[in-house]
């Protein structure tokens, strides 16, 4: 009989244990490889392939080549469903802590894809009949040609319009899902991609598809009437200098003139805004104007002399936070000098002016010995604007033959420049560096309804708004910076105190262009907000009410080099609902950029941000 050795018998376990981990092993391996390198391969695989069609497309696009837009716009698409069929088999990777986010990203940033595409094919479909009388064809334009393109857009915009209402379910579907992808989880560059910069550019840009063609449709409708089809329309482009803040945006510094006659666009002689004053002031001598200045103005704006203001002039109309109320006002004002009629204003500012050169480089003006660019043009209408305060004769008006360079150079820009122009455009409209006013209702609705009109908005929940007013703080606002903080505290009657900290800082010495910010500051609140205290007002802080709004006034210098800090605490006139989202809408005030924010509640932050837009919050605590 043949014995076993216990060590034998250990032995021969251990190998049928490895063979039954190998099997395991291989049989794991082979499942793993089946479901997920083989998909995951597969994905990569597809990706590429839509990756090298999307530059092909792009080039397409670029040449204005419609027969090769039409055809990769196909090849991408076939990819980019390739691409969400692969995707299927990774589903199970959705539910994986962690991972499931970047796999749910990849499942919407490939649904969005196939939308856009579909609206581009759409678009595309649409646009080509008109391509040559868009000059879409031309690699090239002159300023004549671009002109004509101009007129040619005004006629077909109507025959357009449809293909617009088409295009715009697909782009809100595309809106949608990227909205649920956060940049802010990706590296700057992944697998070739800059995946943070266009994930952020992608989200940015189909934001402003949307606003343009879902909620700027009714802007559509109306646009060739705006542009002089079938009456021509006149308009004051009035140029507001942001570095020395006023509640509309800016100080009035300058103005030029616009016509549309049918599409045919062109700007006319400018001018100053001391100038109109002096005009004014010229007919006032023989006729009652009634220009009796407002209390803030006769309180906060001294005269050069140290005394106070006797009248009011055009340059100070813009006193309310409200473009709509400022621009009645100015054209009240206008109206006296007898000067040719408009039918609308477009205020502009630096912000703009600057961002345009950016996208188009420098110009040169004629008349003017260095050219403009991004880096110098603010320097050189703050010099303007001190040639113009100082009544100097013989000065240019460097804002009209600017504004008209601009102009005729966003006509005739390339096609590779257009999207930087588009994109500069709606950026400046929506952060209110550019707004506008029309004496026609209709359109004036139109503009208020996109946020467009520099209007003071009615909200039934929380509101905030803060306007500063430098007033005869030279140029300070170049050096000045703030931040808010606001503190919210909910009782557990749901009774709402708030306490607002507004830090102001002057990172500027001292000199003839910063003498020190003169701040007259307003806060907007909901109606009904009752002061409870308040601190660092150099006088008295005072309540009353505006456009709907409770508001709280106080005046304070931040000096060279210096800072200030104002707060004000309140109770608001509601309660708070229990269980439900805590509602705040902050206005931003045009001529401004990107102030700090930080919100809490009972003394937990739940947002910080810049205030670049305005923003309605659903805050969750």
């Amino acid at each position: 009989m043949k014995v076993l050795t216990p060590f034998r018998d250990l032995d021969k376990t251990g190998k049928s244990r490895k063979k039954k981990l190998l099997k395991i092993f291989l049989i794991v391996f082979v499942i793993f490889f089946i479901l997920v390198i083989l998909p995951g391969l597969n994905v990569l695989r597809t990706v590429r392939n839509t990756k090298k069609s999307a530059t092909v497309l792009s080039q397409s696009f670029k040449q204005n080549d419609f027969p090769a837009v039409k055809t990769n716009i196909t090849l991408v698409s076939k990819n980019l469903k390739s691409t969400k069929t692969s995707l299927i088999f990774l589903k199970p990777f959705g539910f994986i802590p962690f991972i499931g986010v970047y796999y749910n990203d990849a499942v919407h940033l490939t649904n969005a894809g196939i939308e856009g595409l579909e609206a581009a094919d759409i678009l595309v479909s649409g646009v080509e009949p008109y391509a040559d009388v868009l000059g879409l064809k031309e690699k090239s334009q002159n300023p004549q040609q671009a002109q004509n393109r101009v007129k040619a857009f005004v006629k077909a915009l109507k025959s357009l319009l449809p293909v617009f209402e088409k295009v715009s379910p697909k782009v809100a579907s595309v809106k949608k899902e990227i909205d649920e992808i956060n940049p802010d989880r990706y590296p700057k560059s992944l697998f070739g991609f800059r995946a943070k910069e266009q994930i952020s550019t992608a989200k940015t840009l189909t934001d402003q598809l949307e606003t343009l063609l879902v909620d700027g449709r009714p802007a559509l409708e109306v646009l060739p009437e705006i542009l002089g089809e079938p009456r021509q329309k006149n308009y004051l482009i009035l140029f507001q200098n942001d570095k020395e803040i006023r509640p509309s945006g800016g100080f009035l510094t300058a103005f030029t003139y616009l016509r549309a006659n049918q599409g045919d666009i062109s700007t006319a002689e400018s001018d100053d805004i001391y100038k109109l004053d002096e005009q004014i002031d010229r007919v006032c001598r023989n006729v009652i104007c009634n220009l009796t200045p407002p209390a803030a103005i006769v309180k906060y704006l001294p005269e050069p002399t140290g005394k106070q203001k006797q009248a009011i002039e055009s340059r100070d109309s813009n006193i309310s936070p409200d473009f709509k109320v400022d621009s009645e006002e100015f054209t009240r004002f206008y109206t006296i000098s007898g000067r040719q009629s408009y039918d609308g204003i477009i205020a502009v500012d630096t912000y703009l002016v600057r961002d345009l050169l950016a996208a188009l480089g420098p110009i040169k003006v004629e008349g003017y010995d260095k050219p403009f660019d991004k880096d110098n043009v603010v320097d050189a209408l703050e010099g303007y604007s001190e040639i113009v305060f100082s009544g100097t004769s013989g000065r240019k008006s460097v804002l009209g033959d600017l504004m008209s360079s601009i102009f005729m150079s966003v006509l005739a820009a390339p096609r590779s420049q257009l999207d930087d122009l588009f994109e500069t455009t709606m950026t400046s409209l929506n952060e209110k560096h550019i707004l506008f006013y029309f004496k026609d209702e209709k359109y004036q609705k139109v503009f208020e309804d996109l946020n467009w009109a520099g209007r003071i908005i009615n909200f039934d929940k929380d509101y905030f708004h803060l306007n500063d007013s430098n007033f005869a703080g030279g140029k300070a606002g170049l050096f000045v910076t703030e931040e808010i903080d606001q503190q919210i505290k909910i009782d557990k009657d749901g009774t709402i105190t708030k306490t607002v900290t507004i830090k102001y800082k002057n990172e500027g010495k001292y000199s003839s262009r910063n003498p020190g910010f003169r701040d007259w500051v307003r806060i907007f609140v909901p109606k009904g907000s009752q002061l409870i205290s308040s601190k660092g007002s150099q006088n008295q802080v005072l309540t009353s009410e505006d456009l709907g709004k409770t508001v709280f006034e106080a005046f304070h210098v931040v000096r060279p080099e210096g800072s200030s800090t104002l707060q004000f605490e309140y109770k608001l006139p509601f309660k708070y609902k229990k269980d439900t989202p805590y509602s705040l809408f902050i206005q931003k005030q045009p001529g401004t950029d990107g102030f700090k924010y930080k919100i809490s509640i009972n003394s937990k932050k739940v947002e910080e941000f810049l205030l670049q837009t305005d923003k309605k919050l659903e805050l969750k605590f």
